[in-house]
């Protein structure tokens, strides 16, 4: 009984510390969009801003670490190149919408992530389309109906941007499955870090006007955009080695509640009936899915282990 009663201790401390990190990421990712859309509204660009966001921490990667730096540059293979490329747009598109969307409302469509995964499993991995998945899939485009009619009247055609980056995102993290296994998820960040910032770089040498030197003032919020960049992706990966993402899956929802009081305190936005209602629908819907790939799984476990 020790043997046994010690392992559900530690699964269990696992589970505290991978949830722990996984909302510490959440919060920096917020703290990071909220950085983004300061400097948007104050007029920087967005190549300064993915230069601040990239190229710093390349930089420092390859002080650091120059040796497995250069390596991981050497491996780069097609997919890793495809896949910074839609990095790239979800930076691009991010900073653009969230010069005009509400931040919590940005992030509740956002929240999309799951349901695009669902789709995406069963067009490219011809996953079996159940009655629960279909549910879901109508229960989160409906709620992105709500949020983007904010008024009842006509769509504001801005609140389609977060939709661009959750088709983007889904692409980079299917194609992430076809890089080259060899390479490790350190190797990765360092290509992307390179290719994005080298985009950033090659923009504003071409034009010079894109760059604007910071204000004083606005040090904090550049400087914050490679610190919880690295700091939010280090906590993540982390946090999927100590638990599942079935586990992690329902607190990724808490940022909703992060992006709600960051606009709040640094914006001034206030959540609207319309966005409360969407939000309520897309977590309904993000529900459904989670507990739907949970009772597959004890399915499969059940169904294996009577073979047994």
């Amino acid at each position: 009984p020790f043997p046994v009663s010690a392992s559900l201790m530690l699964l269990s401390s696992r589970n505290s510390l991978a949830i722990f990190l996984t909302l510490f990421a959440l919060l920096a990712l917020t703290l990071k969009d909220g950085a983004d859309k300061y400097l948007v509204l104050h007029g920087y660009s967005v190549m300064e801003m993915v230069w601040f966001r990239f190229f710093v921490p390349f930089l420092g990667l390859l002080l650091l670490l120059p040796r497995r730096t250069v390596s991981a540059l050497l491996a780069v293979d097609r997919w890793l190149l495809l896949r910074s490329l839609l990095f790239l747009v979800c930076a691009l598109v991010s900073v653009i919408a969230l010069a005009h969307v509400p931040l919590n409302v940005y992030t509740i469509i956002c929240q999309l992530g799951s349901l695009a995964f669902v789709v995406a499993g069963v067009i490219f991995f011809r996953e079996r389309l159940t009655r629960a998945k279909v549910a879901a899939v109508l229960l989160g485009l409906f709620g992105v109906l709500v949020v983007t009619h904010p008024d009842g009247g006509d769509a504001n055609l801005y609140y389609l941007l977060p939709l661009v980056i959750v088709l983007a995102n889904t692409g980079y993290n299917l194609i992430t499955k076809l890089v080259d296994p060899r390479l490790t998820t350190l190797d990765i960040l360092i290509v992307t870090c390179f290719m994005l910032g080298m985009v950033a770089m090659v923009a504003l040498c071409w034009q010079p006007a894109l760059w604007r030197f910071p204000a004083l003032a606005d040090w904090p919020y550049l400087l914050a955009l490679p610190v919880v960049t690295l700091l939010s992706q280090y906590c993540l990966i982390k946090a999927m080695q100590y638990a599942q993402a079935s586990t992690l899956a329902p607190f990724f929802y808490f940022q909703i509640f992060f992006s709600t009081l960051c606009g709040y305190l640094m914006f001034g936005e206030m959540p609207t009936l319309s966005s409360m209602a969407g939000c309520l629908l897309i977590v309904l819907a993000g529900i459904v899915v989670i507990h739907s790939q949970r009772r597959a799984r004890v399915l499969a476990l059940s169904e294996t282990a009577e073979q047994v």
